[in-house]
């Protein structure tokens, strides 16, 4: 007997994806700043048009945007790009139909 899953179960905090561009030679100094940011998951260095990803999960959009526009901007860094996850194959897998939701 397959056992239903209920929303409540699989959904998670939002997650967004931040790419950072820092000022040369500072992706360090800013790794270690996000580090120490309790919205801030994982960090990795990058290859590319972009220095660092940061993901990050938020309780509402104002969390975002404190940690985006006076947090993360406040560091060293020239730019910023955020992409918000709007559907999760992990929290909504592809085999999963309403109806298997409570």
């Amino acid at each position: 007997m397959q056992k239903k899953l209920s929303r409540k179960s699989i959904i998670k905090k939002p997650t967004a994806y931040i790419l950072i561009n820092t000022e040369p030679a500072r992706e360090a100094e800013v790794i270690n700043a996000l580090q120490k940011m309790e919205q801030v998951k994982e960090v990795y260095t990058i290859y590319g048009k972009f220095d660092i990803i940061a993901k990050v999960e938020f309780d509402s959009m104002d969390i975002l945007r404190e940690l985006v526009f006076e947090k993360i901007r406040s560091l060293p860094v020239k730019s910023t790009e955020t992409a918000i996850v709007a559907l999760s194959p992990v929290k909504y897998p592809v085999s999963m139909r309403s109806e298997e939701l409570e």
